[in-house]
């Protein structure tokens, strides 16, 4: 026994610096062993942290950003004449100043400011001296045309230069033209709301189609 212990001490003494490299470089195999899955768990984790989110793409709706536009015309006693697109709601006083302002010689106490324009509206500014505003009339109706006034053609400030026809019955006419298609004949308008068998008898000499 005494002669082994003489032997490993001796062994110890001659290659003590090796065997503590050897003892050194197992313990530092066995750690890194252990070690190595929580640094790769740990290195995951904090890329899964700092990783940006990208945000989820929104669908775009285009009927919703589409936006609904009336075209109306002005003539007459204005800088720039013309057919305008316009957002609906907009008043004569707004298309008026896109079309440049009134001209010098306009007659500007004939014109509705503060009308609401309509889809296909045609708004005439009269000169000095004109009896009236042609297509701006600010009652329920207006004199008789002098020639006939077609049904399908006739815009809404047209239509409103029949006997007894109104703003809201001529916008009724336009929509049973959009609607339904054009009119047969004169005798078609009875079935708008608003024009009876009477009415339509007592107009037909001014209307055609």
């Amino acid at each position: 026994m005494d002669k082994y212990r003489e032997k490993l001490v001796e062994l110890v003494q001659d290659h003590g610096a090796k065997l503590w490299i050897v003892i050194i470089g197992i313990m530092v195999v066995i750690s890194g062993y252990f070690l190595w899955p929580q640094s790769v768990a740990s290195s995951e984790n904090q890329q899964q942290v700092t990783q940006p989110v990208s945000p989820k793409s929104q669908p775009i709706h285009q009927k919703g950003m589409l936006k609904k536009t009336f075209v109306v015309e002005v003539k007459g006693a204005v800088q720039r004449p013309g057919v305008y697109h316009l957002p609906p709601g907009t008043r004569c006083e707004t298309l008026i100043q896109q079309a440049g302002g009134f001209t010098p010689t306009a007659d500007q106490r004939q014109v509705n400011l503060a009308k609401k324009l309509l889809d296909q509206e045609s708004l005439y500014v009269p000169a000095q001296g004109e009896n009236k505003s042609i297509t701006m009339p600010t009652g329920g109706g207006s004199e008789q045309p002098s020639e006939p006034i077609n049904l399908n053609e006739a815009d809404v400030t047209k239509l409103q230069q029949i006997d007894g026809v109104g703003a809201k019955k001529a916008e009724k006419i336009v929509a049973y033209r959009q609607a339904h298609g054009e009119f047969k004949s004169v005798d078609d308008l009875k079935n708008v709301a608003g024009f009876g068998v009477k009415t339509v008898a007592k107009l037909k000499d001014n209307l055609t189609i």
